[in-house]
């Protein structure tokens, strides 16, 4: 009979014990779904940075862009006008 008298407390002690351990547990997932979120949302606002970066580096760099294509189309014709004094009178045929 002592026995089980001493068994009760035992039993409820190491419960109620489990029970704490559970909500420490809870908390701390808690925390980290917390953290997650946190990290997620500020991902999605690095994303949305690098977008906006993006757009005026691309505005930026067309500007080199066009004049680098103007260079090229300049020094291809130079390249026609040397091949055509090469040539001394005949026909290029452009063909592009």
């Amino acid at each position: 009979m002592l026995r089980k008298l001493l068994f009760i407390p035992m039993f409820l002690v190491t419960f109620s014990m489990a029970d704490v351990g559970n909500q420490g547990t809870y908390e701390n997932i808690n925390r980290s779904e917390n953290l997650i979120l946190k990290l997620k949302l500020e991902i999605y606002k690095l994303r949305e940075k690098n977008v906006q970066l993006q757009k005026i580096v691309d505005s930026i760099s067309s500007k080199p862009n066009e004049d680098q294509r103007r260079a090229n189309a300049i020094a291809q014709l130079k390249r026609d006008l040397r091949m055509s004094r090469k040539t001394k009178g005949q026909p290029i045929l452009l063909l592009r």
